[in-house]
Parts: structure tokens; C-alpha cells; sequence
């Protein structure tokens, strides 16, 4: 008779998930590619024409928590990574707008984890679903923008209005 390891479910969370560049299509592929191959992300699977990509990656090691909320319980020193990236143009996201492309994350971490016996031994080994902590897309979309705007005259920054602290000037800093 064995005894199984326990797992808590993970917190779920909303993630931002897609994203918008008002840059080419292949501009945008290009940076997600770059990504990728900078961060040893095999690509299992791409298709230029649709802008799908899909990615797995395992890891021998554990899955930061600020990238992934995983179910506590024992675990073996496995991970893997899951990705499925969307890139579709103005035409495709039927936006009224041109020259929008839009840049979709899907993410899916897992954890092995393992059962034993009542001496300890190792039973069983299972992969759980983790649930991501929306970091991972950011730093995607943020080192795809940074390409992106690297490679055309985007704006680095956000267009945030200046805030007059000394209500006696009007005069705005220069930038």
C-alpha cells in the first residue's frame, strides 16, 4: 500500500496576456525569434504565414516563483516551460486601425512531482500545471518592444502628462 505526496492548487490570477505594437508583423517576429533563441528556447514548431510559434522547454532545475505560482507538495528537480505565441497583423485582429500588430503570450509552466511509499521511495513521478505569474509575459513583451522600437522611430516611453508640482510656472521640462 503507498502513500501519495500531497499538492495545493495554485492561486489563479488575471495575466495580461496580448499586446499591441504599431509595427510590422515580421518586425514583431523578428524580436520574438531574437527572444527565444537569446534565452535557448527551443522552437518546436513556426509558421511565418499565421505568426503562430510554439516553444517547450525543460528545466533541470526549479521554476523561479516570480514566474510561476506552482502547487506545493514534493517535487523532483524537473520543470518544464510550454509556449505558444500568436503574431497577427491589423488585417487579422480586424482592427480599423493599420499598421497594429498584435502579439499574444500563452504560457504554461509545470512542475514534476513525485509520490512514494511509507519508507520514501519514489513511486510515481507526475507534471502538474503551474500557474503563471504574468512576469514572464512582460519580460517577453518587454524585450520584443525593445527590439521593435530599436528597429523603427517608436516611442521608448509611454506619453504620460506632466505633472506641474510648482503651480506658479507653466513651463514643462524638456525631454
Amino acid at each position: 500500500m503507498g502513500m501519495f505526496g500531497c499538492a495545493s492548487s495554485p492561486q489563479t490570477q488575471e495575466i495580461k496576456r496580448r499586446f499591441e505594437f504599431e509595427a510590422p508583423k515580421d518586425l514583431v517576429l523578428e524580436g520574438v525569434l531574437r527572444y527565444l533563441s537569446s534565452n535557448r528556447i527551443p522552437i518546436s514548431e513556426f509558421r511565418k504565414d499565421t505568426g503562430t510559434i510554439y516553444a517547450e522547454r525543460s528545466y533541470s532545475s526549479s521554476i523561479k516563483d516570480y514566474y510561476a505560482d506552482c502547487p506545493s507538495g514534493r517535487t523532483v528537480r524537473e520543470a518544464r516551460l510550454i509556449l505558444n505565441i500568436l503574431v497577427k497583423d491589423s488585417e487579422s485582429i480586424m482592427v480599423h486601425k493599420t499598421g497594429i500588430t498584435q502579439l499574444t503570450i500563452n504560457l504554461q509552466f509545470q512542475r514534476a512531482y513525485t509520490s512514494t511509499n511509507i519508507h520514501g521511495a519514489v513511486l510515481d513521478s507526475k507534471y502538474f500545471d503551474c500557474e503563471t505569474t504574468g512576469d514572464s509575459e512582460g519580460e517577453i513583451y518587454k524585450n520584443v518592444f525593445e527590439y521593435v522600437a530599436n528597429r523603427t522611430n517608436l516611442p521608448t516611453t509611454a506619453g504620460v502628462e506632466y505633472e506641474q508640482l510648482d503651480r506658479k510656472s507653466a513651463d514643462k521640462p524638456s525631454l
